[in-house]
C-alpha cells in the first residue's frame, strides 16, 4: 500500500451542530476502517438475502438427507458476520481512542427520539456497540441494554485563559492522539517543516486554539520519538 503524505487539516473540527455518529467515525476512526464495515455489513447481507440453494447427498451410515446448499449458506453467513464484528470493532477502537482523549464530547437521546439530549460519558462507550449510522444512533449489543438517538460530537470546551490573559497549557497527549487519528496511517513523515504544521493543526483541532509554532517545534525536539514510537512509523528524517 502506497504511504499518505502527511498535510495539516486545518479547521477540520465539528460544526456548530456536532457531527453525526458516521461523520464522527469517519472522522475519527478514518475513512478507511469506515469504509471497510460498510463494505463488511454488505456482504453479510448479501450472505442473508442469498436465494437457497436445495443440493442433498445422503449420509453414508443413515442414509438421512443432508442440504449441502443450506450448510453452505450458513457456513457464508456465519463468515460474514465474523468479518463484520471483527471490523466494527476496528473502527470502534479507534473512536473510542479519540473520545478518551478529552478532546471530544458525546451526547445523544436517550431511549428514544423525542427524549432530552443528555451528555454520553466515555466510558459508556465500551459497552456501546450496536451501531445504525444511518440514524446516527448507537445501543448496548446485549438484550435490554440503553441506547442513544440523535447522537452528536462536539469538541470537548475550551480551557478558559488564566489570569492575566495567558492561554491555557497544552494537553499533549490529546494533541498527539488527535494528530495520529487524524494524520498517520502507514505514516510517513515527510519533512520536519510538514511535521510542526500538522501537528499545531491538530492542536488547533483538539484544543481549539492555535499554538505558537516555536513552542510545538521545542516539544518534538525532545518528544519525537515518542510520536515515531505511538506511531509506529519509520523514523525518515527531513
Amino acid at each position: 500500500m502506497a504511504k499518505r503524505k502527511l498535510t495539516p487539516r486545518q479547521g477540520d473540527g465539528p460544526p456548530p451542530g456536532g457531527w453525526t455518529l458516521e461523520e464522527a467515525m469517519r472522522k475519527l476512526a478514518g475513512e478507511d476502517r469506515v469504509e471497510a464495515y460498510l463494505a463488511a455489513l454488505g456482504k453479510l447481507r448479501e450472505a442473508r438475502t442469498a436465494p437457497k440453494e436445495k443440493s442433498l447427498i445422503f449420509d453414508r451410515l443413515t442414509l438421512e438427507p443432508i442440504d449441502v446448499g443450506e450448510r453452505r449458506r450458513h457456513q457464508a453467513i456465519e463468515e460474514a458476520q465474523r468479518t463484520a464484528v471483527t471490523r466494527r470493532h476496528e473502527m470502534m477502537g479507534a473512536f473510542r481512542t479519540a473520545i478518551r482523549s478529552g478532546s471530544y464530547v458525546t451526547e445523544g437521546r436517550p431511549g428514544n427520539v423525542n427524549a432530552d439530549v443528555t451528555p454520553i460519558a466515555a466510558d459508556q462507550w465500551d459497552s456501546l456497540d450496536d451501531l445504525d449510522l444511518d440514524r446516527s444512533a448507537v445501543a448496548e449489543s446485549r438484550g435490554g441494554g440503553g441506547g442513544f438517538f440523535s447522537v452528536r460530537v462536539r469538541l470537548a470546551e475550551a480551557t478558559p485563559a488564566a489570569k492575566g490573559g495567558r492561554p491555557p497549557s497544552i494537553d499533549w497527549n490529546a494533541a498527539l492522539d488527535a494528530f495520529l487519528l487524524a494524520h498517520v496511517k502507514e505514516a510517513e513523515f515527510e519533512t520536519k517543516t510538514k511535521l510542526v504544521e500538522a501537528f499545531a493543526a491538530a492542536i488547533e483541532l483538539s484544543s481549539g486554539r492555535a499554538p505558537d509554532q516555536s513552542t510545538v517545534r521545542k516539544w518534538l525536539s525532545t518528544n519525537l520519538p515518542r510520536l515515531y514510537d505511538r506511531a509506529e512509523a519509520p523514523k525518515s528524517r527531513g
